[in-house]
């Protein structure tokens, strides 16, 4: 019998396979050009930030979870596909899960509303392979079917067309603390 609860597409397994992303890995979502998205202290928005650029140091987030929606499946790893509705999650200070949003910027307000995204390859839109780290990717937001784009100024915002979506890779990231359960590498 399957498991309601996962991914419609998804087989599980105790054993990772190559570079593919699972429910509740913890990544690093940067752009190809190298911003990634972070959680600047004192703020709510979510900004892509370069490494390099100043205050690079002073994000309070920098690795996120994209979880499949409804999974709760934490004994076996479920790979994500393209098109799954998934939820973009990370962990505060207090180690509370967070979800994130899209609600006119990306942001990190408490919000039942507009917290489902989908990835969707690149150079495949119709793809529902699994997700691969470093794989060209933009991210959808549901349930309007808009992309997620990143400003000039940093700023993350739904845009209708997918020719001005920012196109994103995946990085694996190593965990610590009550993260570890999550580390990808």
């Amino acid at each position: 019998v399957k498991d309601p609860l996962m991914s419609p597409s998804a087989p599980t397994s105790i054993t990772r396979e190559g570079q593919t992303l699972y429910s509740n890995d913890l990544v690093n979502v940067a752009t190809v050009d190298g911003r990634k998205l972070v959680l600047p202290l004192k703020s709510d928005e979510i900004m892509a930030v370069s490494p390099d650029g100043p205050n690079s140091t002073a994000n309070r987030l920098f690795k996120l979870r994209f979880k499949i929606r409804g999974n709760r499946v934490w004994d076996r790893l479920v790979p994500v596909h393209y098109g799954d509705a998934v939820n973009l999650v990370f962990n505060d200070e207090t180690v509370k899960e967070r979800t994130v949003n899209h609600d006119r910027v990306l942001n990190a307000l408490t919000s039942s509303k507009n917290i489902d995204f989908a990835l969707v390859k690149r150079d495949s839109l119709n793809s529902k392979d699994a997700v691969k780290f470093n794989d060209n990717i933009v991210i959808k937001t549901l349930p309007s079917g808009n992309f997620l784009a990143a400003t000039p100024s940093g700023s993350v915002m739904p845009v209708i067309d997918i020719e001005k979506a920012t196109v994103f890779k995946l990085v694996p990231q190593v965990g610590c603390g009550p993260l570890w359960r999550f580390d990808t590498l």
